[in-house]
């Protein structure tokens, strides 16, 4: 077995394992660093799906959306697909005041008077985002429904990273472009 700190200690984690790891304080500068990564991550990804409809036939969607907890925000993503009805795969990244979402699922957003669709979403907040602390990840569902050009939202997601928060509820208006 090997020896830590002068005890012989088996090789799980003992009693005394977060005493030998302290949790880092966000003040440290590698969370500083690691939040500067997800931004320019969700911003690559964001450009990459404005520029890949011009590549591919893929329709674009475009929203600009006010909700919990990302304040307000900007969705783009593609729509694969030529039909002009039925549900079509889509893959979506968003960027908000207070966080970012990326979600892969079927919708019909925009398709004739009335659409729907339902995402599987993996979200990450930062700055000041509402009713949830900032650096935590969520993994979830979301719900939309569009009538002409206006789109309402309904999410649900699970905590997946290090925070306070377990469960988050998550809610918008927004407009389909």
């Amino acid at each position: 077995m090997p020896e830590v700190r002068g005890k012989v200690r088996d090789k799980g984690m003992g009693p005394d394992f977060p005493a030998q790891f302290p949790r880092k304080s966000r003040k440290d500068p590698y969370f500083k660093g690691a939040r500067e990564k997800m931004k320019s991550k969700f911003s690559l990804m964001l450009v990459c799906v404005l520029t890949a409809g011009s590549a591919m036939a893929a329709e674009r969607v475009l929203v600009l959306r006010v909700s919990t907890p990302l304040i307000a925000s900007g969705s783009a993503g593609l729509r694969l697909g030529g039909r002009d009805d039925g549900l079509q795969p889509v893959a979506q990244v968003e960027a908000g005041v207070g966080g970012g979402k990326v979600a892969v699922g079927l919708d019909s957003l925009g398709r004739k008077n009335l659409g729907y669709g339902i995402k599987a979403a993996l979200l990450r907040t930062w700055f000041e985002p509402i009713e949830v602390d900032e650096d935590q990840t969520f993994l979830g569902l979301d719900g939309e429904l569009s009538i002409k050009q206006l789109v309402f939202h309904l999410g649900g997601y699970r905590r997946v990273s290090d925070g306070d928060d377990d469960w988050l509820l998550s809610a918008g208006i927004g407009f389909l472009f």
